[in-house]
């Protein structure tokens, strides 16, 4: 199905607007994917199909806790945000520079974005330097 769809109109809440017809499945899961999305949430197109959802990144998080995580590549910033839960320090490494702003606004909700270090580039060039 194609076309968008507006969520107003169809319960799904939040006065987000439109989403396209294919999203809107993830749409009505879209506190899985995070807790606060009510509280301002960006996500983009692609981020509704790749980013983790927030019990799983969680659990990531609660695995790899440390004191300094690189998040390769980290879209809208889930695994990110979760990391910077219970790690001193987080490298959050996108090459979109559109999912760095998205990734830092979510990481202000959740109010951890002072924990993370921000870096706009491609993962495999940014570690060889």
């Amino acid at each position: 199905e194609t076309g968008e769809t507006d969520v107003r109109d169809n319960g799904y809440g939040g006065g987000q607007g439109k989403v396209d017809a294919d999203v809107v499945k993830y749409w009505k899961n879209r506190h899985m994917l995070f807790s606060k999305f009510d509280q301002g949430i960006l996500l983009d197109r692609e981020s509704w199909y790749s980013v983790t959802p927030e019990c799983i990144a969680t659990r990531h998080a609660l695995r790899c806790r440390g004191k300094t995580v690189i998040d390769a590549f980290c879209g809208a910033g889930g695994n990110s945000i979760q990391c910077a839960q219970v790690c001193e320090r987080v490298i959050a490494i996108d090459a979109d520079p559109e999912k760095i702003r998205i990734a830092k606004h979510n990481a202000a909700v959740y109010r951890v974005a002072h924990k993370i270090d921000f870096i706009t580039g491609d993962f495999f060039e940014v570690i060889g330097t």
